[in-house]
């Protein structure tokens, strides 16, 4: 543009009052409170440099000025409205000069205006040209003119602010409008952005939130840095778009990450702020391993990426979006899909080197307890099995028996709830000394020989007594375990049964789950993810990707789920159908309904009949929440399909999003508790003129009108439904139109359901809001129409609505509530002050006309009395609410402390491997033709999955491999830190990517097949390879036999390739999961009675099938079928009453060795007679190594998980004796 400017510049004449001022008197009750927190004399622990930051922000507090807000305008409306007319003349004269440059100036340029061909200019348009991301350029006197027309306008839309407050009548509306003159501590010609979004978006930048953005964009330290800053002040909705603007400048590519359940807000907020004159767009790539990638994949997300830094655009992503990126270049490269890894690797190095990170609600993206996760290999059974959930179910059976006795001594202790006979209870141990009479009553059960399965009939008293110390003490002395370890080195099944009961009682598995974690809160079945149990985001929100990290706390939290939930009615029919298939299903079935309502016909199996659907819905009805139903249901079904583990793992958390890179990391939240439990590559570095925040907070929360406490119970003490609950705080206080249950005290109703419960019981209002299931805050009115909050007539009318808040949007959800809300809070186990604070602060105007309420349930209110030592008479406040809060954030962070110490060394080695790679890869396209020899510097990065019983609970001292555990290198002070190690292994919650499918093997016939089935020679049958070589040693069991074993054990069994190869060889190189069935079987007809024999395919025997029934063949073909249940018969069984079968005859052809071969090998569980018992009796005798291990293991393998314990061979690999009359005759 060259056209000449004016000469005159117009100056503002701003609008500017004030309001006294008052200096905070800090509360001295407040500080009293705080000063007791501390009770350690280390000034190093948690607890006192805790209270030391709240009682420094306290002080700064004290020179903090608060401005008192007058009952009337300081001046008139008259006044207001002239200052109005004054700006907009302004505007309109420099929009006038605006036309008159643009003026066609000739004749013919006049034609081409009245021909309509003239370019149409607008001051938006004009207003545009100041933005980072056009393309047009200005020169500097433009600049500066259009800047001077753009402040104009943004004192004359705080000017119309002005006025409808003046008219409105609202006194801090418009004194909060008064204070701010605009541009206070920024030029508009240096952040034009910052300008163009003020009037797009019709505000004004407070000073405050320009002195967090600009410390955000450039930190005075230097380094990555997090910073506080009070709720309500604009975090996400102003500030996060000023950084975003300033720092996406061309040269750094910004990213904004976002909590999942906050992703959507923010789009819609970025798109707001930073569209139409600004003219930036936002970028959103979600990312998985699920995601398809490829060359042409990896190029695209590059060229969008580069895109998006050159543009200066923005690109919003989820700390899961990061860190799966983030592995997947290692993963592919693990895979050998060397092409797509390195490349992968690459682009990893350029967001390295170019992204810069803005984290919005940093505590919770920085969570200690967050860890992402790929598994790697292939799944295989858990140590252990199925005694690893058969003896959990045990333990609960124990429990159920103790839950009445124990309700009756320890009522405030445990909340109880019975359904029905035989339907097993919700519990909730609500104090440790509860928990421990519950331990102690079940060792005395377990040494009473009340587990079934485990016995001390046999064992000396002092080995009994060393057993019971084991499973009960997690410490128990190394003389104790040493005795125990001895007597059952030879009978390793007992010895992991005693580490599983161990890990359930010692360990505190069984009080992890039925007291720190609560059901549909913290954990919960998935409706269509998988049949285990998930951690809970929040109420009624399973987790799509996070397990649990300890498998023995997801097998109990799983049984727990399922007693709860129940079954449904496919899941009941399915248990019924499997019911069919079992040995004695009558006797099961009498265990199903010895303690159940049914009466007539349904008391016997006989009389259950599956397509009669009338008789069939009482069943259902009556055995829903059997226990031995769900038992059996999770035995036959849930384990066997989601109780495996991944051999091999890629991990990242918290600490890889903040690590060192070339560009900062900053961030911000509202408080600062988990200052903590930060990695060490970032640090809080809250402005100093914002100390006083967590004081300003707790003292806000504390005004006077928020201090009405309710004790929530009915009228024998227990909690209330959601419905009484409405009614009770309605009868205590009318005026509450807001409930913000951060303490999850809402269970079993959707949101939906109790927003329209609410507007039955308060019938003065019109419509109710809530989240849905996809986080967007919809309106129920009363005629039951749904509709979005922003594009309802609501959304200005919220004194009309009752508003609910479940737990999960406690935090981030804005919502310009009336000026005299009043909320009621609920409280939950473990609430920290962070998320009470974080929930209370939804109301923005608290303190300056909106108040709370808290409303305790009886477990927290019992927890409030213990802390403080009142009694039950006593008057509670907010006071005592908040320091039960900060008892609970101390604890918080002191069982963190293990976890985040393990996640950092963690991080540290992959940090070192990462190192290590670049070094020897600084070219990362080398790797894309293949690996060197150096290749281990990639598969270095995998860590160890699958963890035996051993690893997780046998002291060091009895270890087999003799490795000490983390916490356990400290011998010295090895208690407590042992425990909380545990614990925190048990609370981990992982997200977890698992890998893509296996691809198939092409059947192909084995080319050595044709001439054995021509020759029939056993020298060319035994070209082929051993069952043992082949198949079981590329098994997870392969290393229980060693290798004198391996050359004894079934050698008489051979495999053709196509048998063997079902995938393309797994990461983890095993094949538990890809194992084909024995079904056909060839012996040679030179052998009269055969000795070997060889197990060919399917596709093999339909292909040869005629080439084996011609003349000129000298093999046999066998059909085999193994024996699994009692009521079968074996293939080479001959009843004395019958007439033989051929095929019964050609199987007895073959010697008795390897026909018992042959029955392990395929999976069979039952032998013929007592006969095949004892010549296995002697091969166990004669076997170089102990068997019965490996027996279980690969009939574990082949029952993929099935229980199969009752059977004849269950019954052996226990060490069980078999009598005569276990056979048949």
């Amino acid at each position: 543009m060259s056209v000449d400017l004016p000469d005159l510049i117009i100056q503002q004449d701003l609008f500017q009052v004030g309001r006294s001022s008052l200096t905070t008197v800090s509360n001295k009750k407040l500080r009293s409170m705080i000063e007791r927190l501390s009770v350690s004399s280390d000034s190093c622990s948690i607890r006192t440099r805790h209270r030391n930051d709240l009682l420094a922000s306290l002080t700064a507090l004290k020179g903090y000025d608060e401005y008192s807000t007058p009952q009337k305008l300081p001046c008139s409306i008259e006044e207001v409205f002239s200052h109005y007319l004054l700006c907009e003349q302004r505007v309109l004269r420099l929009l006038e000069l605006v036309s008159e440059i643009f003026e066609p100036d000739t004749p013919s340029l006049r034609l081409l205006r009245y021909g309509g061909l003239w370019p149409h200019s607008t001051c938006r348009g004009l207003l545009g040209l100041l933005s980072a991301s056009s393309k047009t350029i200005v020169s500097p006197p433009w600049k500066d003119f259009l800047g001077e027309v753009g402040e104009a306008l943004s004192m004359f839309q705080r000017a119309r602010r002005l006025s409808l407050a003046a008219e409105r009548q609202d006194v801090s509306a418009f004194f909060e409008e008064a204070e701010n003159s605009g541009r206070s501590g920024w030029k508009a010609i240096r952040r034009p952005d910052w300008l163009l979004m003020e009037i797009d978006n019709d505000f004004l930048i407070r000073p405050n939130q320009v002195k967090v953005a600009e410390e955000m964009i450039r930190p005075s330290s230097s380094s990555n840095s997090l910073i506080q800053l009070n709720m309500g002040e604009g975090k996400s909705s102003v500030i996060v778009p000023l950084i975003a603007a300033a720092i996406a400048d061309g040269t750094r590519l910004c990213r904004v990450i976002v909590l999942k359940a906050l992703s959507g807000q923010m789009l819609d907020i970025l798109s707001q702020r930073l569209g139409s004159m600004i003219g930036r767009r936002i970028y959103y790539m979600p990312f998985s391993r699920k995601t398809e990638i490829d060359e042409s994949v990896v190029s695209q997300i590059m060229a969008l990426q580069k895109e998006c830094l050159t543009n200066c655009e923005i690109l919003l992503a989820q700390p899961e979006h990061i860190l799966s990126f983030k592995l997947i270049g290692l993963e592919r490269l693990s895979s050998c899909e060397y092409l797509v890894g390195s490349r992968l690797m690459k682009a990893q190095r350029w967001l390295e080197q170019n992204a810069r990170d803005i984290l919005d609600e940093s505590d919770e993206i920085l969570d200690v307890k967050f860890q992402f996760i790929y598994t790697m290999g292939s799944q295989r059974l858990m140590d252990g099995q199925p005694d690893r959930w058969v003896l959990t179910q045990a333990m609960f059976g124990l429990i159920e028996r103790h839950a009445s006795a124990l309700e009756l001594t320890y009522r405030e202790q445990i909340e109880l709830e019975w359904r029905s006979a035989g339907n097993f209870p919700t519990i909730r141990l609500l104090s440790r000394e509860i928990g421990n009479v519950l331990i102690s009553r079940i060792v005395h059960d377990v040494g009473d020989d009340h587990l079934s399965s485990i016995s001390f009939e046999q064992c000396p008293e002092n080995v009994k007594d060393a057993a019971l110390r084991f499973i009960q003490d997690p410490n128990v002395d190394d003389r104790y375990s040493r005795v125990v370890k001895e007597f059952y080195k030879s009978d390793l099944l007992t010895w992991q049964k005693l580490l599983i009961v161990c890990g359930l009682v010692a360990y505190g598995i069984l009080l992890f789950a039925l007291g720190s974690k609560r059901w549909l809160v913290n954990y919960g079945l998935h409706p269509n993810r998988c049949l285990s149990a998930v951690p809970y985001l929040a109420k009624g929100i399973p987790s799509q990707s996070a397990e649990f990290g300890h498998p023995d706390a997801a097998v109990a939290l799983t049984c727990l789920s399922y007693y709860y939930t129940g079954l449904s009615d496919s899941q009941l029919r399915q248990s019924f159908e499997l019911l069919h298939k079992c040995d004695d299903p009558t006797m099961e079935y009498g265990n199903w309904i010895r303690n159940s309502s049914l009466t007539g016909p349904l008391r016997s199996w006989n009389g259950v009949n599956l397509e009669d659907e009338v008789s069939l819905n009482s069943l259902f009805a009556a055995l829903k929440y059997n226990k031995n139903v769900a038992d059996f249901f999770m035995n036959h079904v849930v384990f066997p399909q989601e109780g495996k583990e991944f051999d091999e793992k890629l991990s990242t958390s918290g600490w890889d999003i903040p690590s060192q890179k070339h560009h900062l990391t900053t961030g911000f939240s509202g408080t600062n508790d988990n200052r903590f439990l930060l990695p060490l590559s970032i640090s809080q570095q809250d402005l100093r003129a914002l100390k006083h925040t967590s004081g300003k907070v707790l003292t806000t929360v504390l005004r006077e009108e928020s201090q009405a406490y309710l004790f929530a119970a009915d009228e024998v003490g227990r909690q209330l439904p959601a419905s009484d609950l409405i009614r009770l705080i309605k009868q205590h206080d009318s005026n509450v139109r807001v409930l913000i249950d951060v303490g999850t005290q809402v269970l079993n109703v959707p949101n939906e359901e109790m927003a329209r419960c609410w507007l039955q019981l308060e019938p003065t209002v019109d419509a109710g809001i809530f989240f849905d299931e996809n986080d967007n805050m919809m309106v129920l009115t009363r005629d039951e129409k749904r509709e979005n909050l922003k594009s309802s007539s609501f959304q200005s009318r919220l004194d009309r609505c009752v508003v609910y808040l479940d737990e999960v949007h406690t935090r981030g959800t804005d919502l310009k509530l009336p000026i005299n809300a009043r909320a009621a809070v609920t409280l939950g186990p473990r609430l920290t002050k962070d998320r009470l604070v974080q929930a209370c602060m939804r109301l923005r105007k608290l303190a300056h006309g909106q108040s709370l309420m808290f409303v305790a349930p009886p477990e927290v209110h019992r927890s409030i009395m213990q802390m403080t030592g009142k009694a039950e008479h006593d008057r509670f406040d907010a006071f005592d609410v908040i320091e039960w809060s900060l008892e609970q954030s101390c604890l918080s962070i002191e069982r963190s402390q293990g976890l985040w110490g393990m996640q950092g060394l963690g991080h540290h080695q992959r940090q070192i491997k990462m190192e290590r790679f670049w070094s020897r890869y600084p070219r990362i396209e080398e790797l894309a033709s293949g690996p060197d020899s150096n290749f281990e510097s990639v598969t270095d990065f995998k860590e160890h999955e699958m963890q035996s019983l051993e690893d997780l609970y046998a002291p060091t001292s009895i270890k087999t491999n003799k490795q000490p555990g983390l916490i356990e290198l400290n011998r010295d002070d090895l208690t407590p830190n042992h425990e909380r190690e545990v614990a925190h292994e048990i609370e981990q919650e992982t997200h977890i990517e698992r890998p893509p499918m296996v691809k198939p093997v092409k059947h192909r016939i084995d080319p050595r097949l044709p001439s054995f089935i021509h020759s029939g020679s056993l020298r060319q049958l035994r070209q082929f390879r051993s069952a043992m070589d082949a198949i079981i040693s590329n098994t997870s069991t392969g290393h229980l036999i060693g290798a004198r074993g391996k050359s004894l054990c079934m050698h008489r069994l051979f495999v053709t390739r196509d048998f063997t190869c079902t995938v393309k060889r797994p990461t983890s190189g095993y094949y538990n999961e890809y194992l084909r069935p024995v079904n056909w079987v060839l012996t040679s007809k030179l052998e009269e009675r055969p000795t070997e024999l060889l197990i060919i395919s399917q596709f093999e025997a339909n292909q040869l099938l005629q080439t084996i029934r011609s003349s000129a063949s000298k093999v046999k073909l066998h059909i085999y079928e193994p024996r699994v249940t009692m009521s079968m018969r074996s293939v080479d069984y001959l009843p004395s009453s019958t007439t033989p079968c051929p095929s019964v005859i050609g199987w007895l052809t073959l010697t008795q060795l390897v026909r018992l071969e042959l029955h392990i090998f395929a999976g069979q569980l039952y032998l013929n007679s007592y006969d095949d018992y004892s010549v296995l009796c002697q091969v166990l005798k004669a076997a170089p190594s102990p068997l019965l291990p490996f027996w279980k293991g690969w009939a574990g393998i082949r029952r993929k998980g099935q229980g199969f314990l009752g059977t004849h061979m269950g019954r052996i690999v226990e060490g069980r004796v078999l009598m005569g009359e276990a056979f048949e005759d």
